[in-house]
């Protein structure tokens, strides 16, 4: 198959919807199917994969978004035309997430969605207005799932989140985690990590995530606090990486 992704984000952007989209990129190509990225411009950024193609952007002063597409753009819509896709898949439901959907329905091929955040829930994060926005966000993605011929969900949870509010369209909805290679890590990566942190003695947990104000760290961060008041014994082993980085470490501290 011939398949074109659609995303607000790519490389040299860090995050968890690119790293979906990379590792799904390689198997496809791998199952010998033909795959083609439509994106955001990244000025100073040389791709190294072939087929990925960029619209002009804007700099957006933000640790979500570090550059906004503009979905407009003759060339890129003829060659998406010309390339003859069989399906298109988009990652967002805005933006590019509008030109999918305008060349999958002007092409006549099926249009697949993956939801990979809870758009709601950033309304939280702002001064005035977000519980009007998280209400508009809920409906606006909804109305865009109706616009799809299938939804990707990474789990049962968010599946049964988004039949509470569509169940009209409970039947478009698939549950695809997205997958890690395993040959990226040790035969026992747990030894590897006690010895390295010194946590052989230690109940410990851990959480591999962005750092980043939407996953609730600093939450996680006071609510470990008091479990360790109670038991001093255990640990919290937080693996990743982020704009929220540096605040974390001093809270934790």
């Amino acid at each position: 198959m011939r398949i074109g992704h659609y995303t607000n984000c790519y490389k040299p952007r860090i995050n968890g919807v690119v790293r979906s989209i990379s590792v799904f990129r390689q198997a496809l190509l791998d199952l010998g199917h033909e795959v083609h990225v439509f994106t955001t411009g990244a000025p100073g950024y040389e791709d190294d994969e072939p087929n990925v193609y960029r619209y002009p952007a804007m700099p957006w002063d933000s640790a979500w978004i570090y550059r906004l597409p503009i979905p407009f753009s003759a060339r890129l819509s003829r060659l998406s035309a010309d390339l003859h896709l069989d399906v298109i898949h988009t990652h967002h439901p805005a933006m590019l997430g509008w030109v999918a959907a305008h060349h999958a329905r002007r092409a006549g091929i099926p249009l697949v969605f993956t939801l990979h955040s809870q758009y709601q829930r950033y309304g939280a994060f702002l001064p005035v207005g977000g519980s009007m926005l998280a209400s508009v966000a809920r409906r606006f993605v909804l109305a865009f799932m109706r616009a799809c011929q299938r939804v990707i969900v990474p789990t049962h949870a968010v599946r049964d989140q988004i039949i509470r509010d569509a169940p009209d369209i409970a039947g478009r909805i698939v549950v695809l985690p997205t997958p890690l290679p395993t040959e990226a890590f040790p035969h026992d990566p747990t030894r590897a990590l006690r010895d390295t942190y010194h946590l052989n003695h230690h109940f410990t947990f851990a959480v591999a995530s962005r750092l980043s104000a939407e996953k609730g760290l600093s939450e996680l961060l006071q609510g470990f606090a008091a479990l360790r008041r109670r038991r001093p014994d255990v640990r919290l082993l937080v693996l990743g990486d982020g704009p929220e980085r540096e605040d974390l470490e001093t809270e934790a501290e």
